[in-house]
């Protein structure tokens, strides 16, 4: 799972999210000024959340999952955006392990609050980021 921000023009960012194995996803936040008027992903949460039934078919087709299989995992997944103090323990414990099992070159673990941009989700939604800076 990476997160990718880049400027595009004045006032978007698009963050790619690996989402599956061979196809990535993307969503478009808009910036105005210092604010965070639109947000994708709390969109498509939300959607998710109104059009249960409507999104695993969605998610479906654009992925290929068979129904069946939709029919197995989608019960067991709970969709949210949320950016949690666990998922940056988990990020480190996994580069510690890489570092440790000479897996990489690299001799120090990151900094990922370097590449976490929690501005915008905080904007939108303040209670999904846990996130201790």
């Amino acid at each position: 799972l990476y997160h990718q921000r880049r400027i595009l023009d004045d006032g978007q960012l698009l963050f790619v999210a690996n989402s599956h194995k061979t196809k990535s996803a993307h969503a478009e936040v808009i910036v105005q000024g210092k604010y965070v008027i639109k947000l994708d992903l709390v969109q498509a949460e939300e959607y998710t959340k109104r059009n249960n039934e409507l999104a695993s078919r969605i998610i479906s087709e654009r992925f290929q999952v068979d129904a069946q299989d939709m029919q197995v995992f989608w019960p067991n997944h709970r969709f949210e955006v949320a950016l949690p103090q666990a998922l940056l323990i988990a990020m480190e414990d996994e580069a510690r392990w890489r570092i440790e099992n000479n897996l990489t070159a690299a001799t120090e673990i990151p900094s990922y609050l370097d590449y976490i941009y929690l501005d915008a989700l905080e904007e939108v939604k303040p209670e999904a980021v846990t996130i201790i800076r």
